[in-house]
């Protein structure tokens, strides 16, 4: 998919392309699909009729629950091995085409919805979302940050990427495996890039705000050193304790008796 994108996004062929969409539409709608064919990733995958509840059962025996559906397809529940799916996963993300094979016939899609376990980190449920691959459809493309920092590089300031994402809209065949963002002009406390600073291949429109923070310099905070226990002076501590309930009385009953005891005597 990558490779594809590259080709068909590349500044200097966009010229090209587009005189050759223009004067030979059938000639290019042709190379366009045979990419497709060649490119895309192909799985194959089984209705199921265990619903609910019920697909942890379906889990345990090695199988993911999944969904394919569409703009002109009723959703169809079915199961695919998890094996066979992690590994397709790897490779196309949620952005490359993946030719779905269901009772025969193929489906153009791309994953969508994938839902992980938070305690294994395997996926536990997913969907096939079907495309025509003339209408435009939005999609979530991960951002990638290269370079280095210099001021961070130095260990003088901290760095901190608030969004992995953005949304985009585009072809199918034009959505991007990742955007690229390189942080090595940010050399100051302060410095930041947003999502109107980066710069998408031609076909691709940005749905994210504008003035999102993608990357951005932070001064190191250090954490406050907790403050030292002194210990109780041992003499305080002996004045300050309460006394027993009782106490008072029996001193007090003691120094009565005293003069009484003179008297006697």
């Amino acid at each position: 998919m990558s490779l594809l994108c590259n080709h068909y996004t590349s500044p200097h062929r966009q010229n090209i392309i587009s005189h050759t969409q223009k004067k030979y539409p059938i000639l290019f709608f042709l190379t366009v699909f045979c990419k497709i064919c060649h490119m895309s990733e192909k799985v194959k995958v089984e209705k199921r009729d265990i619903l609910g509840k019920k697909v942890k059962k379906l889990r345990k025996s090695g199988l993911l629950p999944a969904n394919v559906y569409g703009k002109d397809i009723e959703s169809v529940s079915v199961q695919i091995p998890v094996k066979d799916f992690g590994a397709l996963y790897e490779k196309v993300g949620e952005t490359g085409i993946v030719e779905v094979s269901l009772d025969g016939k193929s489906i153009p899609a791309l994953i969508h919805n994938v839902q992980i376990d938070p305690l294994t980190h395997n996926p536990i449920h997913a969907d096939f979302l079907k495309i025509n691959l003339k209408e435009k459809i939005t999609a979530h493309i991960p951002i990638e940050i290269i370079g280095e920092s210099p001021i961070v590089k130095e260990g003088q300031a901290s760095f901190m990427n608030p969004i992995s994402e953005i949304e985009v809209e585009a072809l199918p065949t034009d959505l991007p495996e990742h955007i690229e963002v390189n942080i090595e002009g940010l050399e100051q406390i302060g410095d930041q890039i947003t999502v109107k600073d980066i710069k998408v291949p031609q076909g691709v429109e940005v749905k994210t705000d504008q003035s999102a923070v993608v990357a951005t310099i932070a001064e190191i905070k250090e954490e406050p050193e907790p403050e030292p226990v002194e210990p109780e002076d041992e003499g305080e501590a002996e004045a300050e304790a309460p006394k027993e309930e009782g106490e008072g009385e029996k001193e007090a009953t003691e120094e009565k008796e005293e003069p009484q005891e003179q008297k006697q005597d």
